[in-house]
């Protein structure tokens, strides 16, 4: 005869169910203990995995995160810049001052333009260094291109001042 099991608690025995479930052998008993414990164990490992994921994931992000901290501290590297000149300023932060130039200052909004820039030039550059980081490259190697993208602004900075047409004119 079927045993009959309440599988959820329930009025007036409406949710029991009939299991067709006789006496199973020693044997198939022990092999699906086995199965269970081998299934527990694999979803133990699979969640350890995860969570070395989403940690690694998270450690990714370290270049986001100190140029974070570096646009947090941005206005006083500013004004430390600033104690060296118009070239210490270009030196550490070129976005800010092509943002100023008077080229870009075209719109009614574009005054913003420069504060804006000294809080996101830092962040910008974290996301660019990530962003290589994630091809699996050297360290020294994402400094390079970090630098690399940095000195374009100088750069470009250095042609519209027109130290460059000074340095060809002699």
């Amino acid at each position: 005869m079927p045993e009959t099991t309440e599988s959820a608690p329930g009025r007036f025995g409406i949710f029991r169910r009939v299991e067709q479930n006789p006496a199973l052998p020693r044997s198939e008993i022990q092999s699906k203990r086995d199965l269970d414990a081998s299934l527990a164990l694999l979803r133990e490992r699979q969640r350890e995995e995860r969570r070395i994921r989403r940690v690694n994931r998270i450690i990714s992000y370290w270049p986001i995160f100190m140029g974070l901290a570096l646009s947090a501290v941005a206005p006083d590297l500013h004004a430390i810049a600033a104690l060296y000149g118009y070239w210490g300023l270009v030196l550490v932060f070129p976005y800010v001052e092509l943002a100023a130039r008077p080229e870009i200052q075209a719109g009614p909004i574009t005054h913003l333009l420069p504060a804006i820039m000294l809080y996101a030039q830092f962040p910008i550059e974290g996301l660019l260094a990530r962003y290589i980081l994630r091809r699996r490259v050297r360290l020294t190697s994402v400094a390079a291109q970090v630098l690399l993208f940095h000195s374009l602004g100088v750069a470009e900075l250095w042609m519209l001042s027109g130290a460059l047409g000074k340095m060809l004119a002699r």
